[in-house]
């Protein structure tokens, strides 16, 4: 639940740094020649009431394919006024909208690079799930790579096949926000490229005093409370954050149970042998404290929020 891009770029899993901008060139150098070609070739064939909509990809995507956030909002709102999402819509019209998305060429696997550099370990939408690259040695030392997650079109690619391979277009989420987001528009405000979707709302327990007693099920009476005037309705009914957290009352005591003794165990002194009091402090309180460091595990902004719930009733 960090904003990706929210630094100058990525450490990648290879431990390379890798500036937005080198990121963008080689994406752009990598697909769209091939792309303009595509669709350049589909223009000869396609019947003349799609040549408006052809020229026009054909005159933007060099710019789509790198565009920002902003610039693709704009992009999928122009399509909109000009009537080609309409178009592209109609029943009879689905044999040159699929022509048109392959003319694109969105493909998962080609796509490995990118996840590797992006490096994004958990997902940007729910802090649930694991989100991961891999690499293994196979026969005779092929590298065999995985990607453990779904690339996401924050605008959906059926629906505006002319951004599917736009690189802030493309977000690595878990299988499960891809599938529940699935068509409709959320708000910028959600955007793991635009925004740090964390920074929107906080996950609170409604009545804590139960969590230590242990006689009540393992629902967790949680909310998710919006910060700064964002409308979380559209959010909390794609990816279900409030409903899936519910279930995880066995996380929430013990990091209530951990800011009831942090007196003790939050003092670096009675971990000096570590050494490392980053180290220390993530081992006192069971998970990374630091806001940048979300992303590295599953459940972080969860048990971060609720230490800090826990700690303001200790004071």
């Amino acid at each position: 639940m960090l904003q990706i891009n929210k630094n100058s770029g990525r450490f990648g899993c290879d431990g390379k740094f890798r500036r937005w901008g080198t990121i963008e060139d080689e994406f752009q150098t990598k697909f769209l020649s091939g792309i303009i070609s595509e669709l350049q070739n589909l223009q000869l064939s396609a019947d003349p009431k799609f040549s408006g909509l052809l020229q026009w990809c054909i005159d933007n995507t060099p710019n789509w394919i790198v565009a920002k956030p902003l610039a693709l909002k704009l992009a999928k709102e122009t399509a909109d006024k000009l009537g080609y999402t309409k178009l592209l819509r109609k029943k009879e019209n689905r044999k040159f909208r699929d022509k048109l998305q392959d003319a694109y060429g969105y493909d998962h696997d080609k796509l490995l690079f990118l996840a590797k550099w992006l490096n994004v370990k958990t997902c940007p939408y729910c802090n649930m799930h694991y989100t991961l690259y891999a690499e293994e040695y196979g026969t005779k030392r092929a590298i065999h790579k995985m990607a453990k997650f779904q690339f996401d079109h924050f605008y959906d690619k059926a629906e505006y096949p002319m951004l599917s391979m736009s690189l802030y277009n493309l977000v690595p989420s878990c299988a499960s926000c891809n599938q529940g987001k699935s068509k409709g528009e959320l708000s910028l405000d959600f955007h793991p490229y635009y925004t740090d979707i964390g920074e929107n709302f906080k996950f609170e327990v409604k009545n804590p005093v139960p969590l230590l007693t242990g006689k009540d099920d393992e629902k967790l009476d949680l909310q998710v409370v919006p910060l700064h005037g964002v409308d979380l309705t559209e959010y909390k009914k794609k990816f279900h954050v409030e409903s899936l957290y519910q279930r995880h009352k066995d996380v929430a005591r013990e990091v209530f149970a951990r800011a009831y003794v942090d007196a003790y165990y939050g003092n670096w002194m009675n971990f000096a042998f570590l050494e490392d009091q980053k180290l220390a402090e993530r081992i006192s309180k069971g998970f990374y404290p630091g806001k940048e460091e979300i992303e590295l595990r599953p459940m972080t902004k969860f048990q971060q929020d609720l230490w800090e719930q826990a700690k303001g009733i200790i004071r």
